[in-house]
């Protein structure tokens, strides 16, 4: 997790000296957005799981959950375990580690 206006700010500041984001807080970001206009910033949308092994879990993680969320058990992501199973209203979900 990013604070992003003290990201910004350490960036313009210099106190470090770049920033690879995969992911932004608004996805897509605003055209006059200010991370966009900072040179030490790159930006590559949710690249970092653009590989076939992670896509492939990834696949397996939503069959195994669609599954357990039918039989009205918990859901996982990842080795975190959801709070609460599948709601069809598709409230927030919170996670902890399992």
């Amino acid at each position: 997790m990013v604070d992003t206006a003290a990201l910004i700010q350490t960036l313009q500041q210099g106190n470090i000296y770049a920033a690879g984001l995969d992911v932004t807080d608004l996805e897509p970001l605003p055209r006059d957005h200010p991370l966009l206009n900072l040179d030490n910033v790159t930006i590559a949308q949710h690249l970092g799981s653009a590989t076939e092994q992670t896509r492939q879990r990834v696949s397996e993680i939503s069959v195994e959950n669609l599954w357990a969320g039918l039989e009205g058990k918990n859901c996982y992501i990842g080795s975190f375990r959801l709070l609460s199973k599948i709601s069809y209203d598709c409230g927030t979900v919170a996670a902890f580690p399992s």
